[in-house]
């Protein structure tokens, strides 16, 4: 009975670190979309027109600008009335854009798709706004009157409530009180180089966010469960050499095999390398560094200033429920795989294979709510782990063996 016990408590950690390891780095990834790029905020009665950026967009194909940057700008309005032209109606936030709708806010499109720059008569709906007026998820073609003008819908999407996506007119003069620079390389300051773009063609400059530092803790909290379970693998292998220590064979023996268990557990869990933002364009450039960490702290703090909006949640909901699961993870990480932890080689296939198949139902459930595909460390680090412990407790065994045999 305590073994039947102790093999369901065994699965039951293994499923919840899988759970919060996949969900982290799924969150991880829509952050990725979200704080990849500069936004520039405006006070209120400020702003860009999309006409500004029509002009700035001309301005630029004429000077032959290649690193021109994707601009799209965009407004929120809380609660506003809808209908579908009939005897229905309904509540929703509607989030008026110019410019590419995905990079704002990444959705699950269920059917069709946001609607394209310059398409100002359509729009997509969330699908309870679909239920809410029609009663019905598939709503392609069917008319929105927001505003008293009449959109067409061209896209249903997932994981926002409420919401309306509408596209403004490219000769518009209103000012939209947000923008967000998309740029195709990024450099070492995105916001000095966003201040120069706009002053180059003539656009107002607001408070200008560089969310990177935001990104760059995330995707470093997202590798801490495989990062918790190196450590841990290093600090076991740390006392066997000190115990080795006055055996100068066997020590050398067993650093070569401690070296190839740390390599092998830090490549598996995807622990090498800088991210590329941190990574200097110039090799003389020493103040990368801190113009970056000052840069995206200040950002940070203008962010925390500003009153949110529905992106700006996206965000920090994102940020602070992967850093949750990163954590929860990191803490059942070490336990999962002391339980785990094979005496035999079928009882070490046996622990692969439970782990692949649970990552595996996981990324497709992940797929399936609009997740993308795991990194490396997620399928890997576990069974480099299990693999490492296995050869240094075979080392151990056969120390174990001398020492009782009188070899030693």
């Amino acid at each position: 009975m305590a073994k039947i016990n102790k093999q369901v408590s065994s699965l039951i950690l293994l499923l919840l670190l899988v759970i919060c390891w996949s969900g982290n780095l799924t969150l991880r990834q829509r952050l990725t979309g979200l704080s990849g790029d500069v936004s520039v905020r405006y006070v209120e009665g400020a702003g860009v027109s999309p006409a500004q950026v029509s002009r700035a967009v001309r301005y630029g194909k004429e000077d032959g600008n290649d690193s021109f940057p994707e601009l799209t700008l965009w407004r929120e309005k809380r609660n506003q009335p809808l209908s579908d032209g009939t005897f229905r109606s309904g509540i929703a936030d509607v989030l008026e854009f110019f410019g590419d709708g995905g990079s704002l806010m990444p959705v699950s499109m269920s059917r069709g798709s946001l609607p394209a720059k310059g398409d100002f008569q359509g729009c997509a709906v969330s699908k309870d706004v679909a239920q809410s007026l029609w009663g019905s998820g598939d709503v392609l073609g069917k008319t929105l009157v927001y505003n008293g003008v009449s959109y067409t819908v061209r896209g249903v999407f997932e994981g926002c409530k409420n919401l309306v996506f509408v596209q403004g007119g490219a000769d518009d003069e209103d000012l939209y009180p947000a923008l967000l620079l998309t740029f195709t390389e990024g450099g070492s300051n995105m916001v000095e180089d966003a201040r120069n773009f706009m002053t180059r063609y003539s656009l107002p400059i607001g408070d200008i966010l560089d969310m990177s530092l935001l990104l760059w803790l995330v995707n470093f909290l997202s590798a801490l469960p495989a990062a918790v379970l190196v450590i841990w693998l290093v600090y076991r292998l740390l006392r066997q050499c000190f115990r080795l220590r006055f055996t100068p064979l066997l020590f050398i023996a067993f650093l070569v095999l401690a070296g190839g268990a740390i390599f092998l557990s830090a490549w598996a869990g995807n622990l090498m390398g800088l991210p590329q933002n941190l990574i200097p364009t110039k090799w003389s450039d020493f103040d990368y560094w801190g113009k970056l960490f000052q840069n995206s702290s200040n950002s940070l703090g203008t962010a925390l200033r500003l009153s949110l909006t529905a992106r700006d949640m996206q965000v920090w909901s994102a940020a602070l429920t992967g850093t949750l699961l990163s954590v929860t993870g990191a803490v059942l990480s070490v336990p999962m795989v002391r339980r785990l932890r094979a005496r035999s080689l079928n009882g070490l296939g046996l622990g692969c294979g439970i782990w692949f198949a649970a990552a595996f139902g996981a990324s497709l459930f992940s797929g399936a709510v609009g997740g993308v595909s795991q990194n490396r460390g997620f399928w890997l680090a576990v069974p480099a782990i299990l693999i490492s412990l296995y050869a240094v407790g075979l080392f151990e065994s056969h120390l174990t063996f001398n020492e009782k045999g009188g070899i030693g």
